[in-house]
């Protein structure tokens, strides 16, 4: 299932869901996927294939960047 996941990713990238890095921690089966999409939609439909399987956890975040831009506006 893993393998049907992983290479769908260039049909999640039709769909706005780019990759920026993916990690495995093999002993503990943990994978850590780094993606930015569209949407959360868009996120959530590249993860479905894992869902009868896998449990995780989703944390979405911003560059520190955009953050300071946001908590302090118009500076």
């Amino acid at each position: 299932m893993l393998i049907d996941f992983w290479a769908k990713r260039e049909e999640a990238a039709k769909k706005r869901v780019k990759i920026h890095g993916a990690y495995v921690g093999a002993t503990e089966h943990v994978y850590y996927i780094i993606v930015q999409a569209k949407d959360y939609q868009s996120m959530l439909e590249f993860f479905v294939p894992l869902i009868p399987t896998q449990q995780g956890a989703i944390h979405p975040v911003t560059t520190m960047d955009e953050w300071t831009k946001f908590i302090q506006p118009g500076d």
